[in-house]
């Protein structure tokens, strides 16, 4: 059995037909080739897209639940303080003026308050906070490239 030199060149082993060679050099690939390299390619592009989606939905999630947990950490405050400050606010007002006064006004402070806890927490959790804003430009960026570029495969073939 003869050795091979490591210096020189390999000889070229090719299963099937030789490819064609352009005019430019390049080699031509069949349709079918092409078409699966197409769909590999695509199967590719699809899971990485699904990889970017689910990652920025668990970045998003995150964020919404901070702001679910602040929300209801300011409700059960604002309640337990809203209940201190009504029972004070009345005794005190009512010194002053009749006890079904202190307590609408004590109230009614107290409620909006509240309200401006509850719109702040609920502005936080909004559903454009998790829109994984990311990857839908990303897809549509692909979107739009795949569109150009069939386009031009169109026009080459006619």
């Amino acid at each position: 059995m003869a050795t091979m030199n490591p210096e020189e060149p390999r000889p070229e082993t090719t299963v099937g037909p030789e490819p064609e060679r352009r005019h430019d050099g390049g080699e031509t690939r069949s349709m079918g080739t092409l078409v699966r390299e197409l769909m590999g390619e695509t199967t590719g592009l699809a899971r990485a897209e699904i990889a970017l989606v689910r990652s920025e939905m668990q970045e998003n999630l995150a964020k919404v639940q901070r702001g679910a947990t602040s929300m209801g950490a300011g409700g059960v405050l604002v309640h337990a303080g809203v209940l201190a400050l009504v029972a004070c606010g009345i005794l005190l007002l009512s010194l002053v003026w009749a006890a079904w006064v202190a307590a609408l006004v004590i109230g009614a402070g107290l409620a909006i308050i509240g309200a401006i806890l509850l719109a702040v927490g609920k502005r936080k959790a909004t559903t454009e906070a998790i829109k994984p804003q990311r990857t839908i430009k990303t897809v549509e960026r692909t979107r739009d490239f795949v569109r150009n570029e069939r386009s031009r495969a169109m026009e080459k073939w006619r």
